[in-house]
């Protein structure tokens, strides 16, 4: 990209100054970005992580990887993202430069370890957690339509455990399992992407109470909310009774002979909620109950590290390019009003399987 010729431009036209000035505005942008990048990287070069830990403890790729949860290239861009929320305002008594900030906080979501072990790993002395167009929303239905044969499903819904130390009334947020934890809700679509969380409700709470109490919830109800006419959310056995968004698992009693295959489709897509949940406690061991538990004393904090593991998974996804933000999608026909979405899908698969064979 040359120079442009500003004067001629005004000459030219009013259009011609405009696409002008987007293009300096470009590479003002592009300059800025690459200034700041070399600060960062030159904070990092001068850091104590780089001045005695590097010569000692030369990272290989899958080394870095199973230490912090990011490969170099996404750790890289997520500090050049991030990075100038964690500097200073001046330089006195400036204890940690940006990077080792960012090291730290990525190793003990990893790990789920204290401060003191972290900062020993890094380098430092021992005193020192998305909403799509609607034909993205259409396509992540269409995959989920070619892998199961279910129409208008745009994602999974569950519930999982977080385990916390104890922050009050031990009847208010120990869960049945016997441990004090906060009741994390997490949608997800074809992909694995998080689309939207939900960490601020105690264990003791029902799955579909913490689904009531949401923002989603309330965005659906109000109609403010929908990725296309007839779209429907999977949930289990605990979301009978929610809306008409989250298509629940029946009780085995209440399935009929004829939809058996239709709910064993329906168990199998509603799986990857589940695998993401292992996935993300297996990134980062702080949400896991094998390390222990979330040593923080109120409720906001330990949201917040749930968040910060959210965001950073779907960073993550981004940039191994494991995203599908396609829009190629197929049509799906429009849900009868005079019937639950239930018996609708379940009428509409089972028509489908019959023009297949």
């Amino acid at each position: 990209m040359g120079y442009p010729n500003v004067f001629n431009a005004f000459n030219n036209g009013q259009n011609d100054a405009l696409e002008v000035l987007r293009r300096l505005r470009q590479l003002v942008l592009r300059a800025h970005t690459r200034i700041q990048f070399i600060h960062l990287f030159d904070e990092f070069l001068r850091s104590r992580a780089a001045k005695d830990i590097r010569p000692r403890r030369a990272f290989f790729d899958v080394q870095f990887y199973d230490a912090f949860g990011l490969t170099t290239t996404a750790a890289e861009n997520l500090l050049l993202r991030v990075g100038r929320h964690f500097e200073r305002p001046t330089r006195t008594n400036w204890a940690l430069y940006t990077p080792e900030v960012l090291m730290i906080a990525l190793r003990i979501l990893r790990t789920g370890c204290d401060f003191w072990n972290a900062g020993f790993f890094i380098g430092p002395s021992r005193a020192t957690a998305h909403r799509g167009t609607r034909e993205q929303w259409m396509h992540h239905a269409t995959v989920f339509f070619n892998d199961f044969g279910i129409s208008n499903v745009v994602g999974a819904i569950d519930g999982s455990y977080i385990p916390i130390r104890n922050i009050g009334d031990e009847n208010l947020w120990f869960c049945r399992k016997g441990f004090a934890a906060i009741n994390l809700t997490m949608m997800v679509d074809s992909c694995g992407f998080i689309r939207f969380i939900s960490c601020r409700w105690s264990g003791r709470m029902h799955d579909l109470n913490v689904y009531r109490n949401t923002s989603l919830s309330r965005e659906v109800a109000a109609g403010r909310f929908e990725p296309f006419p007839g779209a429907v959310c999977l949930g289990d056995t605990a979301y009978t009774g929610a809306d008409r968004f989250i298509l629940a698992h029946p009780r085995t009693a209440n399935i009929l002979p004829h939809e058996q295959l239709f709910w064993r489709r329906h168990r199998e897509a509603r799986s990857i909620v589940e695998r993401v949940y292992g996935q993300l406690k297996g990134k980062y061991g702080i949400l896991s109950v094998k390390n222990g538990f979330m040593n923080f004393q109120t409720r906001r904090s330990c949201s917040d590290v749930i968040k910060a593991c959210c965001r950073l998974f779907n960073f993550s996804m981004i940039q191994n390019g494991l995203v599908d933000d396609s829009e190629d999608h197929i049509y799906f026909r429009d849900l009868d009003p005079n019937l639950t979405p239930r018996e609708d899908l379940v009428n509409i698969f089972i028509e489908d399987q019959a023009n297949a064979n």
